[in-house]
């Protein structure tokens, strides 16, 4: 048996049709779409955040606290079986995906100077990406949080703010009906890796 991979799920999303209301989207996001991703076994915390910039077409972040990645890849999996229509959309027979875009991706916890659940109702998040092509050495989660830390102190960030890093999955988790149009592997081995950190303030 593999043992635990505890990470997070990451979904960025937003409305791309006009006949999907802000309040609606976020009334099926809070109260029926989390609850029902809370449902599930192995998914401990949700959080959600909006993109202060207003720049993104895919302003809004929620994070899912997983207790193990590998669970994903189960056939059994509850995640992949939660409702993506309701009553409070549109047209409740359609799914979530004809009003709004998302993209998921998901990642291993490496290091972090908190308990790691990211159970916390954080009142801010930075997210932080890197890529790291092969010419790097395999210390580089180790580079990122330090050069992280002293870009902080140079802005005036105290010492104490939670710093929590995240590899990007690489064994390829998606969901079982992709899995099997996409079996021979080829798609898992990317060249560079990317890393996520989430910096948290209260």
């Amino acid at each position: 048996m593999s043992p635990p991979r505890p990470g997070i799920i990451t979904v960025k999303s937003g409305i791309s049709s006009p006949d999907l209301s802000s309040e609606t989207f976020r009334k099926w996001y809070e109260q029926i779409h989390i609850p029902d991703v809370l449902a599930t076994p192995k998914i401990t915390s949700a959080l959600r955040y909006r993109d202060k910039s207003n720049s993104s077409t895919l302003p809004f972040l929620a994070i899912y606290n997983v207790d193990d990645l590998n669970w994903l890849n189960q056939e059994t999996c509850e995640f992949w079986k939660i409702p993506l229509h309701s009553d409070v959309l549109p047209a409740d027979k359609q799914p979530i995906f004809t009003w709004a875009k998302f993209e998921t991706e998901f990642y291993d916890l490496v290091s972090t100077t908190s308990d790691g659940s990211l159970a916390h109702a954080w009142s801010s998040l930075l997210a932080v990406r890197w890529e790291r092509t092969p010419s790097h050495t395999d210390d580089y989660a180790n580079v990122i949080l330090k050069t992280l830390r002293r870009s902080l102190r140079e802005v005036g960030v105290k010492d104490e703010i939670e710093l929590t890093l995240f590899k990007a999955d690489q064994s390829g988790i998606c969901p079982p009906a992709m899995r099997k149009l996409d079996s021979d592997g080829g798609a898992n081995s990317p060249s560079i890796t990317k890393y996520l950190c989430l910096v948290c303030s209260c």
